[in-house]
C-alpha cells in the first residue's frame, strides 16, 4: 500500500506475480475495442497516479478482490496495479496499512499498460466496472484500462516493476538497478539492464554544499557533503508498480548556526525511472546573514569511451573522451549521458518562483581529480532567495530503451512537465437481449495525476520547469 526505504510494509495491492492457472480462461465475456489506443508508446515512462476517492461506488474496497484490464487485439489483459495507503494528512502508511482502502489512499499504474477502449460487450466480474480514459493534454493521444471486481479472475504474470531489497540496499528495475550504501541515501552505482544496454551509468553520485554566513566582523563556511547528512531509513514499500523508500535527514551546520529542520525524503522507483520530490528549507532567521551559496550535485561516469553528453545547448552531443568541461552559463533542466552501455537522462525541477528572481540551474560536465568525467548541476545566484520557507525542488532519473536520438528527451520531459489528464467513469452493463449495454457516468470527471508525491506535500509534485 506504499513504498520506502526501510522497512516492508503489508502490501494491500493486486499482487503480480502468480501465474496463470493451467487452461484458466483469462475473463468470460466477448471484448472488442473501438478506440485505438497510442499513449503507451508515446508516454511510455508515465506512472498514472490518482486518489482513490475517485472509486465511488465499488461494491467493497479490498483490492485483492479486483483486477485492472488492458485491452489489446479484443482481449482483456490483467495489468499490475497497486494501492497505496495514506493516513488523513496525506502521508504514507509504509508499515501496518489498514487491510482496504479509502479515499485518502492512492491507485497507481502505468501508461504504457493502456489499451484500447471497450465497445459494448460486458466484462466479466461482478459489480461496476470503472473505466479509466487517459489523455496526453498535449498531443490528445489516449489510452484505456477498466477495474473490475473479480476475486477469482488470474493476477497479471509479469514481475514486479521495482522492488527495493533491504538486504542488499539496492534497487532492482525492468531498465536500472541502483545500489546504496547501508543507511545512506545516495547512491554508489546505477546500472542498466541488459534489456536497456547493460552498462553501468553511473559509478557514484557526490554533493558539494558551501553556504557563506557573515554577521559582524564573524564568517563562517560550512562545507558540506553527501556524507554531512545523517539518515534513518523509516520505510519501505514494494508493489507490483513501483516501490516507495521513506529516509529521514537532518544536517547538522554547526554550532554558531541552527540546525537545518529534519524532513523525510521519498524517492518513488518506477520500471524506467525513479523521482525525487524534496523540500528544502530556508530558515528566515539565516537568509539575510547568508552572503554566498554554492552547490553542486554531480554523478562520477568510469568510462568516458563511446559516451556522450547532450543537452539543449549541445543537440549534437559533447564527446566525453575529449575532456571538454561545461558549466552552463542559461538555465537548463536537462541532460543525457549516452553511450553503448545505455542511456540515462537527468532532470532537475525548482520553482517557478526561483526562476522569476534569478536563480537558475547550471548543468556541469568536468573531471574529476582523478581524471574521470562528471556530470551533474550547480544552483546559481541563490542570494537571490527573498525570503525564508519550504521550497519543493524534484530530481527526476530516467532510463532510456536504446541509445539517444535527437527528440528522445520528450517523453520523458513530458511526464515531468505536462501531467496526464483522466477521465474516471463508471461503467453500468445491463443485459438486454443477450447483448451489454452500457451507460457511462462521470464520477469524478477530469483528474490530473501527479507524477509522484513531495516529501511533505501530500498533493503532489505540480508540473513545473
Amino acid at each position: 500500500m506504499s513504498y520506502s526505504h526501510g522497512g516492508m510494509s503489508r502490501a494491500v495491492t493486486c499482487a503480480c506475480g502468480r501465474r496463470l492457472a493451467s487452461g484458466a480462461m483469462l475473463l468470460a465475456g466477448a471484448v472488442s475495442a473501438f478506440g485505438a489506443s497510442t499513449l503507451p508508446q508515446t508516454r511510455s515512462h508515465d506512472p498514472v497516479v490518482l486518489s482513490t476517492g475517485a472509486l465511488a461506488g465499488l461494491t467493497d474496497r479490498d483490492p485483492d478482490h479486483y483486477r485492472l484490464l488492458s485491452l489489446r487485439n479484443g482481449t482483456a489483459v490483467p495489468v499490475p496495479f497497486q494501492i497505496d495507503a495514506r493516513d488523513a494528512r496525506g502521508t504514507y502508511q509504509l508499515t501496518d496499512a489498514p487491510p482496504g482502502f479509502d479515499d485518502d489512499d492512492e491507485l497507481v499504474f502505468m501508461a504504457k499498460d493502456l489499451g484500447n477502449r471497450r465497445a459494448g460487450e460486458r466484462l466479466a466480474g461482478s459489480g461496476p466496472v470503472v473505466e479509466f480514459e487517459v489523455t496526453d493534454p498535449g498531443t490528445g493521444a489516449r489510452g484505456w484500462a477498466y477495474l473490475v471486481r473479480a476475486p477469482a479472475a488470474p493476477e497479471p504474470t509479469v514481475r514486479p516493476y521495482a522492488t527495493y531489497d533491504t538486504a542488499r540496499n539496492e534497487v532492482r528495475a525492468v531498465s536500472y538497478r541502483v545500489r546504496y550504501p547501508p543507511g545512506r541515501n545516495f547512491f554508489t552505482s546505477m546500472e542498466a539492464t541488459p534489456a536497456a544496454g547493460g552498462g553501468t551509468l553511473i559509478s557514484r553520485m557526490t554533493m558539494r554544499i558551501e553556504p557563506t554566513f557573515s554577521l559582524l566582523l564573524a564568517h563562517w563556511s560550512p562545507q558540506l557533503t553527501e556524507e554531512s547528512f545523517t539518515t534513518v531509513m523509516a520505510g519501505i514499500r514494494n508493489g507490483p508498480v513501483r516501490a516507495i523508500v521513506r529516509a529521514r535527514q537532518s544536517l547538522d551546520l554547526g554550532w554558531a548556526l541552527p540546525d537545518a529542520p529534519a524532513g523525510d525524503v521519498y524517492t518513488f522507483y518506477y520500471a524506467s525511472s525513479f523521482v525525487t520530490p524534496s523540500r528544502f528549507e530556508v530558515p528566515s532567521p539565516l537568509l539575510p546573514i547568508l552572503t554566498d551559496f554554492h552547490f553542486e550535485g554531480v554523478a562520477v561516469l568510469d568510462e568516458a569511451a563511446g559516451r556522450r553528453y547532450v543537452d539543449a545547448a549541445h543537440p549534437e552531443g559533447v564527446d566525453l573522451a575529449a575532456g571538454v568541461e561545461i558549466d552552463a552559463s542559461r538555465d537548463t533542466d536537462w541532460y543525457v549521458i549516452d553511450g553503448p552501455g545505455g542511456s540515462y537522462l537527468h532532470a532537475l525541477s525548482i520553482p517557478e518562483e526561483w526562476r522569476r528572481w534569478g536563480i537558475r540551474r547550471a548543468t556541469l560536465l568536468r573531471r574529476t581529480p582523478d581524471g574521470r568525467p562528471a556530470a551533474g548541476y550547480g544552483l546559481r545566484d541563490m542570494t537571490r532567495l527573498r525570503h525564508g520557507g519550504a521550497y519543493d525542488l524534484n530530481v527526476s532519473m530516467v532510463v532510456l530503451a536504446h541509445p539517444y536520438r535527437p527528440g528522445d528527451e520528450a517523453p520523458a520531459l513530458a511526464m515531468l512537465r505536462r501531467p496526464l489528464s483522466v477521465q474516471v467513469r463508471r461503467v453500468d452493463v445491463t443485459q438486454v437481449a443477450g447483448i451489454g449495454e452500457e451507460t457511462p457516468r462521470d464520477l469524478l470527471g477530469d483528474r490530473r495525476p501527479h507524477l509522484a508525491p513531495a516529501a511533505v506535500s501530500p498533493s503532489g509534485v505540480p508540473s513545473r520547469r
